[in-house]
Parts: structure tokens; sequence; C-alpha cells
């Protein structure tokens, strides 16, 4: 990544594959009680080798790393995280986004530019 622009490209890559994630409901992984590894162990739905499998559930851990550190960013800056999965999960207006938040359009733009930079200073940060 030489430059900006491949950084903020690698971000939108990475916030839009969470996003597809996420919209599939595919949340194995990350704790959500009914959907853990060990809630499906419990229920029988992961099996040995030698038997029928059933439907496999995705595992996608750059999406699983975003929603952990979104997870994250809402417990410090709930307003920053909150901008962010509404503009990336919610299919409206960005108007309708700052409407919902109560504040004006460029207070949301602002918002979401600065969980993008909360959030690129928490994955270039353990590298």
């Amino acid at each position: 990544m030489a430059n900006n622009k491949s950084i903020d490209d690698y971000l939108e890559s990475r916030l839009e594959d969470w996003a597809e994630w996420l919209r599939g409901g595919n949340f194995v992984g990350i704790g959500y009680p009914r959907q853990s590894t060990l809630e499906l162990i419990r229920k029988g739905m992961i099996i040995g080798a030698n038997q029928a499998c059933p439907p496999v559930i995705q595992v996608n851990e750059n999406a699983e790393e975003m929603e952990k550190y979104i997870c994250e960013m809402a417990e410090f800056k709930p307003i920053m995280a909150k901008a962010l999965r509404m503009l990336y999960l919610d299919n409206i207006s960005t108007k309708s986004h700052a409407k919902k938040l109560n504040m004006p359009r460029s207070q949301f733009y602002l918002q979401v530019q600065m969980s993008k930079q909360w959030l690129l200073g928490r994955l270039f940060s353990k590298k």
C-alpha cells in the first residue's frame, strides 16, 4: 500500500466485504450465542469427517476482524460506529441516515470519515 489511494481502496474493500458478510447472516466465530461455534457443536451441527455434512456456515476472518473492531469502536465512539453501520448496512439515502442520527448530512459524513480513520489505526497498529 504505497499511497493513500491504495489504503483507502483497501479499507473500502474490507468494509464492503464486512457488510456483505454481515448482511448474509454469517456470524459464526464472533460470539453470537445461537450461532457461535460452541453452540453449533452442542447442537450437533458440526460433525465428524465420516458423517454426512450439513450446509457449511461461511467463516470470513477479515469480516469478523472488522466486526470486532467496529464493536470496539461502538464502546468508545458509538455515534461513529452507528454512522458507519448505517452507511454500509442500511439501504437508504445519506440524508435519511443523517436525519435518523439527528445531525446535518455534513456531520454524518464527518462521523463516517472519522470512523474510517479509527479503523485504519486499528488495522495497521497490529502489523
